[in-house]
């Protein structure tokens, strides 16, 4: 699952790192409390460029009468992305990158409260989040372009936390998830060694909340 992610890496530097050609975002503050219905950066690749742009994190799809008609999801299961009547179509035609510099996931711990935990590359380098996107009224005054995050059963090493992460896709398979006629062998837990995570304030759990001040580690209690 992922419900709370990390986008505050500078866009000159997204752009460098997945090779956008094409950049259709102008600005975008970092934002480290990125929660369902906020733009993010998504990155897809057209019949001529890899371009970035902006979307709303919640999938609306294009057949929806208005886009308070039903649920908006932030997350699709990958074990059932292919059949989905919601997502099918996005994922045989629409599939994007998302960046992030990490993500939170809650535990519970010995008291009523939650403790969030800041997940991150255990390299330094962004996440390569898998989704898919869709236009909704295309063309139009209230069009909008939306999109998901896919979702595998978690790795080994990070059922600790939960039994669900976002896809997490290597350079090697961006364009095999972008641009390939059968990405099903990519829908797989990334391995373990490539995330690492540390406990933070409980104040991400507000999403009035933002700033770097909420991926600083603190002590367990």
């Amino acid at each position: 699952m992922c419900g709370r992610f990390v986008v505050a890496t500078p866009l000159m530097t997204i752009f460098e790192y997945f090779d956008i050609h094409d950049p259709r975002i102008a600005d975008l503050p970092p934002r480290y409390n990125v929660a369902p219905t906020t733009p993010i950066p998504i990155v897809r690749d057209t019949s001529e460029a890899r371009v970035c742009e902006a979307a709303s994190w919640g999938f609306t799809p294009s057949w929806a009468k208005s886009r308070d008609d039903g649920p908006r999801p932030i997350n699709a299961r990958g074990e059932t992305v292919a059949e989905s009547r919601l997502f099918r179509r996005a994922y045989e035609q629409r599939r994007c990158l998302i960046p992030a510099d990490g993500y939170y996931e809650w535990q519970a711990g010995s008291g009523t409260r939650k403790q969030p935990y800041y997940i991150h590359r255990e390299d330094g380098q962004l996440l390569a989040f898998a989704g898919i996107w869709e236009a909704w009224h295309e063309g139009q005054e209230d069009g909008v372009t939306s999109a998901a995050i896919i979702t595998t059963p978690a790795n080994a090493a990070m059922t600790e936390l939960h039994d669900r992460m976002p896809l997490i896709l290597e350079p090697d398979d961006w364009d095999a998830w972008l641009l390939g006629d059968d990405p099903g062998e990519l829908l797989r837990p990334a391995p373990a060694g490539v995330l690492t995570w540390y406990p933070v304030d409980p104040a991400v759990g507000n999403t009035r909340n933002d700033g770097p001040q909420l991926i600083e580690p603190i002590t367990e209690h």
